[in-house]
């Protein structure tokens, strides 16, 4: 069967998506303070593992898998010792114990203990939490690590309210001009979209379609925000908006093939995002965002099915999604030659994906 067009352009962004984890992690946390000697202690075992296999069978003391797991259990014991002497002196929500505590995790994460790694984590993160705030820039890398660990047991569920919070962090954090805003909307999103593709659900969605419409929704208000802010991030703004039509043309999709499916029915309303200025005192006005629902039928007027009436809203989006594109094209001085020729090609793929829709609706 021969691809769309559309996919074959966005596959371009796989590596991106799974390196926004990583550069997240990299930039957005400066480490606390710690005790210098305990904390170099601790870095140095976080390095042992890697020479577990070191030497030669002739001078092994043990055959090769005792010795590693002597070696294992030695390391261990040593960052044991290591936290446990750091909360003798600093209490139990000791500056660095969050640092502690997360590279023993990260230790025991390589060493494949993953529920110890994520108690560790998790230890790490209530640390951090209670020492720098409620909503703090310190425990975002702590969360990530967490979302790690628990991503490598398939725990759905907790990854998901772990994304959701990590976000609202972040949002409290920087403004919608900061890069790192743009970077945590990404990080979010392209997990969303991942649990899409692999049909992962979770509680409080009814269908994989619920949460499609949740993450348009998402996407409508942080590009809006965006949009709306003082920043400068057009390549960042357009990836943004790539992937909100990427997910309407999805979604738009899913209503065309619901009308011979006889477990397709349409939901009785669909989501989407209002943005609106907002007036507040003598400072001036801030964007305000939020939900609204919108009945697929009229209870007075039934010369529009349902189907037709979410397609078109979907695709009235996708429009959207392609105008914006072009204004970006057109605005963004610092786009390089080649970037705007992505763009161009995106563009294209769009207005013929979404042509391809309407042909269909048509002949149906």
């Amino acid at each position: 069967m021969r691809k769309s067009p559309l996919w074959v352009l966005l596959l371009a962004s796989t590596l991106w998506q799974q390196s926004v984890a990583q550069r997240v992690n990299e930039d957005w946390i400066t480490p606390g303070p710690a005790d210098d000697a305990l904390m170099s202690q601790l870095t140095g075992q976080a390095t042992v593992s890697s020479s577990v296999t070191a030497g030669s069978a002739e001078t092994a003391l043990f055959p090769p898998s005792l010795e590693r797991l002597v070696t294992l259990e030695s390391q261990q014991a040593q960052w044991q010792q290591a936290v446990d002497q750091l909360i003798a002196r600093r209490g139990i929500y000791g500056a660095g114990l969050d640092e502690a505590y997360r590279g023993y995790g990260k230790w025991q994460l390589a060493a494949g203990n993953l529920q110890q790694a994520t108690a560790l984590f998790r230890q790490a993160w209530q640390v951090s939490r209670i020492n720098t705030g409620l909503y703090s820039e310190e425990q975002l890398v702590h969360l990530n690590q967490l979302i790690e660990a628990l991503v490598a047991q398939q725990q759905w569920e907790q990854v998901h309210e772990l994304h959701q919070l990590s976000f609202l962090i972040a949002s409290h954090v920087y403004a919608p001009d900061d890069l790192r805003y743009v970077l945590a909307a990404e990080f979010y999103t392209s997990w969303k979209w991942q649990a899409i593709n692999s049909n992962i659900t979770f509680a409080g969605y009814a269908s994989g379609f619920e949460l499609a419409q949740e993450l348009s929704a998402f996407y409508e208000e942080v590009i809006d925000r965006v949009e709306h802010s003082s920043g400068t991030h057009s390549r960042r703004l357009a990836r943004l908006v790539m992937g909100k039509a990427r997910t309407d043309i999805g979604l738009a999709r899913a209503v065309l093939r619901s009308r011979h499916d006889a477990h397709g029915a349409m939901p009785d309303y669909i989501t989407e995002t209002e943005c609106l200025n907002a007036g507040y005192g003598q400072t001036g006005s801030s964007r305000h965002c939020r939900r609204v629902q919108l009945a697929t039928f009229d209870q007075s007027n039934h010369t529009m099915s349902a189907n037709h009436y979410a397609l078109g809203r979907y695709l009235d989006q996708v429009e959207r999604s392609i105008h914006r594109l072009v204004r970006i094209r057109q605005s963004a001085e610092e786009l390089s030659v080649a970037e705007q020729q992505w763009i161009d090609s995106l563009i294209t793929a769009l207005e013929k994906e979404s042509g391809e829709i309407v042909g269909s609706s048509r002949l149906r």
